[in-house]
């Protein structure tokens, strides 16, 4: 099912106004558009996350990062490399929610910056979880890195105590069901480059992150799943696949036996 929303073209906003190339990559659609300046154009993408590129007309990249497609009538902002402010509407009250930066377990140690509809609403230090507020409805959430734009997810509402997190583990993952066990056996490879942070994700969305020779454990439903090793926080997949899951097993990768 596809969800109908719009993508924009706001590079006016920095400067910078042209026609755009927007790329999208992941769930049932990898569609490529063009948005001229200024215009928002309807766009229809099935739910997932996206891993997205930005190009001028030239081929030099604009921006790339994630867009998490989950809500109907989403609202989609390209072309400036951080966050865009919107008009502000005082109308929508605010729920408190929580976030958290887990970029430590994706071999990384980054201060992440969220915002709200262009309005910094929480800086996370690695490995914190904090609490903050977000309009209730009708909000563009933008988490900022080093001053860039990685991760865009239009909320059409926002529950109270919401979680939000940014990085390679989710600290709210369920923790019940069948468990699946996942092993960086990378610690065991002779090549010191080929000892690499590994990230498992389960249907479309990180779940765990660990160093090397590290091991966890994430929780499924009973049923079909699709699973991933990637490193680190990159695209780059090492193991990829779909299981229906009845009873627990193990996901591994390195150099082990």
């Amino acid at each position: 099912m596809l969800l109908p929303g719009h993508a924009l073209n706001v590079s006016l906003s920095c400067g910078a106004m042209a026609p755009l190339s927007v790329q999208l990559l992941g769930g049932q659609v990898s569609p490529v558009f063009t948005l001229p300046p200024g215009e928002a154009v309807p766009v229809s993408l099935a739910r997932g996350l996206y891993q997205v590129s930005v190009t001028r007309p030239d081929g030099s990249i604009v921006e790339e990062g994630q867009v998490l497609i989950d809500s109907p009538g989403f609202k989609l902002l390209f072309g400036c490399p951080g966050a865009h402010r919107r008009p502000d509407r005082s109308d929508r009250g605010d729920v408190p929610v929580r976030f958290a930066n887990t970029t430590k377990d994706c071999g990384e140690a980054d201060q992440v910056e969220f915002y709200a509809d262009g309005r910094l609403v929480a800086s996370v230090a690695p490995g914190r979880q904090i609490e903050g507020r977000l309009p209730r409805s009708d909000v563009l959430l933008e988490v900022v890195v080093a001053g860039r734009r990685v991760f865009q997810r239009y909320l059409s509402q926002v529950s109270k105590d919401q979680p939000f997190f940014h990085g390679c583990t989710d600290p709210w993952a369920p923790t019940d069901g069948i468990a699946v066990v996942f092993q960086n056996e990378t610690d065991r490879c002779p090549d010191l480059a080929d000892r690499r942070h590994l990230t498992l994700w389960v249907d479309d969305a990180p779940r765990l992150g660990l160093p090397p020779s590290g091991k966890g454990v994430v929780y499924v439903k009973p049923g079909r799943h699709d699973f991933q090793v990637r490193v680190g926080m990159s695209r780059q997949r090492v193991i990829s696949g779909a299981r229906d899951v009845s009873g627990p097993f193990r996901v591994r990768y390195g150099c082990g036996q």
